[in-house]
């Protein structure tokens, strides 16, 4: 497998912490520096855009920093560094599925969709319900492993 670039689909909380002082931050650092120096096909569903908005106004920012921050994100969320996958009838279909299967919220189903039809080898969350048993072995059918921010180090180039 060496020389493989794995495909990872990021979960909005591994996005968050590239900007915000969080447990495990250092993990969503490094997988920036992988995306950054092209180690790595990085994926991120569009619904990330509002979802980071959104922890940024919760943890009290200035409105002015927060768009600030998000013109930023536009400028590396684009093909060939991350590339931002739109919800499609596809993803929401699957979306629905995932949602009456397994409880999860409307943006975590999107998510979880976007890694399943992507082809991605991997789906990073800091989350703990995107990795509970029944939502693993969902993805593992697919080929798609659902690893922790803090298990990264199982990524394979």
């Amino acid at each position: 497998m060496k020389g493989h670039k794995p495909k990872i689909t990021l979960d909005t909380s591994v996005i968050v912490k590239w900007f915000r002082e969080e447990d495990d931050r250092e993990y969503a650092l490094l997988i920036r520096e992988w995306i950054t120096e092209d180690l790595v096909e990085a994926e991120v569903s569009t619904i990330a855009l509002t979802e980071l908005a959104r922890a940024l106004m919760k943890a009290k920012w200035k409105k002015a920093d927060i768009y600030e921050l998000l013109e930023l994100l536009n400028d590396i969320i684009r093909p060939g560094i991350i590339n931002l996958i739109h919800v499609d009838d596809l993803i929401a279909q699957n979306a629905q599925r995932l949602i009456v299967e397994h409880n999860l919220y409307s943006a975590d189903a999107i998510h979880t969709s976007t890694a399943i039809l992507t082809d991605s080898d991997y789906f990073i969350s800091a989350d703990k319900h995107h990795l509970k048993k029944k939502l693993v072995d969902v993805l593992g059918n697919w080929d798609v492993k659902a690893i922790p921010l803090s298990g990264i180090s199982i990524v394979k180039f």
